[in-house]
């Protein structure tokens, strides 16, 4: 008589193992936080600060460089920048990404040295702009619910094929709900911090 092939009940250590790859879901979701990030310090407050200039980038050495690589920004005052350049032949250049960043800006090129008056929004532009801060922090949110999407219909497939057991499933889903709620707790903290900046609040 022939024996029926034995159906093993324990996943597969190596297929449980691939069935969601963690790095590159804290990868998405670490993304998904950068790319509020950098929207956010486009939108400019009362208070200005060094970030509002790191989405900046400056055409040099044969490519599209960021701001930060190429110069030192720091506050002279509550509405003045002072952005200095390493390399003084790109202080010209510096001063064209500057004044096309869609800040609102005038620098004045001082040798390597650039003084930037920051002008201050009106109330009705504040409140502008908190809304668009709001809208940002929402779209991140919808990425970070498409990756729990994605990882939780892969992890389910997983358990379909009998890759991992119902214990695991239940153990990973807790993961990938615990990693995206973290990258959400930090698109609310980055949103709030950046609405009190756009309107000035303690």
């Amino acid at each position: 008589r022939t024996e029926a092939p034995r159906v093993d009940d324990e996943p597969d250590d190596d297929a449980s193992s691939a069935v969601v790859d963690v790095e590159r879901l804290r990868e998405d979701i670490d993304g998904a936080v950068s790319h509020l990030s950098a929207e956010l310090s486009t939108l400019r407050g009362g208070r200005a600060d060094p970030s509002m200039f790191d989405h900046v980038r400056v055409e040099a050495y044969g490519g599209s460089q960021p701001l930060s690589a190429l110069a030192q920004a720091t506050m002279k005052s509550a509405q003045t920048a002072v952005i200095t350049v390493y390399d003084p032949t790109l202080a010209e250049s510096v001063r064209a990404a500057l004044a096309g960043s869609g800040l609102n800006l005038t620098p004045i090129l001082e040798g390597h040295t650039l003084t930037v008056p920051v002008p201050k929004p009106s109330r009705e532009t504040r409140d502008a702009l908190t809304k668009v801060a709001r809208k940002h922090g929402e779209n991140a949110k919808q990425r970070l619910r498409r990756v729990r999407k994605d990882a939780l219909d892969t992890l389910k497939a997983a358990k379909k094929k009998r890759a991992i057991t119902e214990d695991e499933l239940r153990a990973l889903s807790a993961d990938v709900d615990s990693a995206v709620e973290a990258g959400s707790k930090r698109t609310v903290e980055l949103v709030f911090e950046r609405s009190c900046n756009v309107d000035e609040c303690d």
